[in-house]
């Protein structure tokens, strides 16, 4: 339950980062721009920790700290080589890939994890309906950007936060 809950709070502001990057961080600055496809990099990984964020927690929990610990390190030290090979190739990017895999790849492992020491797992079907919800919300969204509104409008990212809202309605919570 607290893993589709996060999922779901957190899944309008990743369509907004994807949809909207570039226009939210030019309030920066326009040299903040460049961070666009980083920051939409970023968010995949973080919106996939969302959805299981609370498995580390219940390791913890469930007296297993001795491999949460592991987890961690060995974790970590991938972070340390997949961004010391990638940024001399990518740069930024390069750094937001690292992140993001190793956002993925722990979340996966910590749900594994989970799964065989609990058979207890965050995925059930219920996710699919923010799911739906926010893919249409999405897509109404960067039609709208493309043909109506062809420069940012600010109200795009309040109509994408309604629809995915009356999505969800719609589809029940």
């Amino acid at each position: 339950s607290t893993s589709r809950l996060s999922f779901m709070l957190a899944l309008p502001i990743f369509c907004t980062f994807l949809l909207f990057a570039r226009n939210l961080l030019e309030y920066f600055g326009p040299e903040f721009t460049i961070g666009a496809i980083p920051l939409i990099i970023l968010a995949t990984g973080q919106i996939f920790n969302s959805a299981t964020g609370s498995a580390n927690t219940m390791l913890l929990m469930s007296g297993h700290s001795q491999l949460v610990m592991k987890n961690t390190i060995v974790m970590s030290s991938i972070l340390l080589i997949t961004t010391t090979v990638l940024i001399p190739i990518w740069g930024i990017k390069g750094a937001a890939v690292a992140a993001a895999a190793t956002f993925i790849l722990t979340n996966v492992v910590r749900a594994h994890q989970v799964w065989r020491i609990h058979h207890v797992q965050p995925y059930t079907w219920a996710l699919a309906k923010p799911i739906a919800a926010a893919a249409l919300a999405t897509g109404i969204v960067a039609l709208l950007q493309k043909t109506v509104f062809t420069s940012f409008n600010p109200v795009l990212i309040l109509l994408l936060g309604l629809l995915y809202l009356t999505g969800i309605w719609t589809l029940g919570i």
